[in-house]
C-alpha cells in the first residue's frame, strides 16, 4: 500500500491518495493495535461493518489481546452465517482451529 506512511514516534498517519476504503480501515485498525494507539484503535473499530472481512479482523485483534472468548464467538458466528448462506465450511476451514 504505497500511500500509507507509518511514524511510530508520532503515532499513525494515513496519507492515502484515494477515497477511504474498508481495507484501509482494517489495515489502520491493526496498525493502531501494533503501535498501542488505543484512541485510534477505537476510532477504526467504530468504522468496522458487519461484513466477513471486518469481523475476522476484529476477531484477530481480540485474539491478539488475549480476549479469546470474544474471538471464538466471532469465529463461530462467521462459520454459522457462512454455512446458513449456502457457503461451504471449506471456505473457512482454518477458523475451526480457533473454535476447537
Amino acid at each position: 500500500v504505497a500511500g500509507i506512511q507509518l511514524r511510530q514516534s508520532s503515532g499513525i498517519n494515513a496519507e492515502y491518495g484515494g477515497p477511504k476504503s474498508k481495507l484501509q480501515n482494517r489495515l489502520m485498525f491493526h496498525l493502531s493495535h501494533k503501535f498501542n494507539d488505543e484512541k485510534k484503535l477505537m476510532g477504526f473499530h467504530k468504522n468496522l461493518q458487519d461484513i466477513v472481512e471486518d469481523q475476522l479482523s476484529l476477531a484477530s485483534i481480540h485474539y491478539l489481546r488475549s480476549h479469546y472468548q470474544e474471538a471464538i464467538d466471532i469465529y463461530k458466528r462467521v462459520l454459522l452465517e457462512n454455512s446458513s448462506n449456502g457457503g461451504s465450511k471449506k471456505d473457512f476451514l482454518a477458523l475451526n482451529v480457533y473454535v476447537a
